[in-house]
């Protein structure tokens, strides 16, 4: 509590050997895991 997603993403990025960070758009979660280094970000599209 008191800390957003990014906050958070961005504090786990920062930290050495960290495995997979990724965000969503449409949930306040971000999921961390174990595995090799990578990074993803879904972004909501709107839709036309």
């Amino acid at each position: 509590p008191g800390v957003s997603k990014s906050q958070l993403a961005s504090y786990i990025r920062s930290m050495p050997g960290r495995g997979g960070v990724g965000t969503y758009c449409h949930t306040e979660s971000v999921h961390i895991d174990v595995g090799p280094e990578r990074d993803w970000n879904w972004r909501c599209r709107r839709r036309r």
